[in-house]
């Protein structure tokens, strides 16, 4: 049986490689347990939202920034087999989503999501003042995109029983790893402070 996740990634994936919409007015949507997604994260705006069928499929958050830049965030659920849980319990269920991200990447090369998708970093990440439920999942790699260079960061953390996945490319000279970082930041912040 294939796994659902893996599959849900490789939809995220998908939708990420297609070109950023129009803005239009978006609304975020509020979330499970009082979490809302701030439609401004310093420079960037949210330019779409899409509502996933079912509900536990999340919900997709589309920002645009200066230079071109795009960074997707993908909300959904902690499955109820996992459920609520902090320290051990939150590094291994988010250490189990970034294992399988890590194991969709064959899948995303052969779609043709990219080129060539190479990791060069898998850290883990904290934020000071941010309550996650442990420390999230960190992967930086190098990707061919369309016969075009660049550097994609995939970032996972879970919170309060939800699953924050964010994703950000840019070519050399559109953006560097400290502005995704401080986006990361300012974001996931944002969340935790809540509306």
């Amino acid at each position: 049986m294939r796994n659902p996740r893996w599959i849900v990634a490789v939809v995220v994936v998908a939708a990420a490689c297609r070109p950023p919409s129009p803005a239009s007015s978006p609304t975020p949507e509020p979330l499970q347990a009082g979490i809302t997604v701030p439609e401004h994260v310093g420079t960037y705006a949210i330019a779409e939202t899409t509502v996933f069928k079912p509900a536990s499929a999340g919900v997709g958050y589309r920002f645009l920034g200066p230079n071109r830049m795009v960074a997707d965030l993908y909300v959904y659920p902690i499955p109820s087999r996992v459920g609520a849980c902090v320290d051990a319990c939150a590094r291994d269920a988010v250490a189990s989503e970034v294992a399988n991200f890590r194991a969709a990447i064959p899948a995303f090369l052969e779609r043709g999501y990219y080129d060539s998708l190479t990791i060069v970093r898998d850290t883990t990440a904290t934020y000071s003042g941010v309550s996650t439920d442990g420390p999230g999942g960190h992967l930086a790699m190098l990707m061919v995109k369309q016969r075009r260079s660049g550097v994609t960061h995939f970032y996972l953390f879970s919170m309060r029983g939800t699953y924050f996945k964010v994703r950000m490319d840019y070519e050399p000279g559109q953006s560097s790893d400290e502005d995704v970082e401080a986006f990361v930041a300012h974001l996931m912040a944002g969340i935790a402070r809540g509306p």
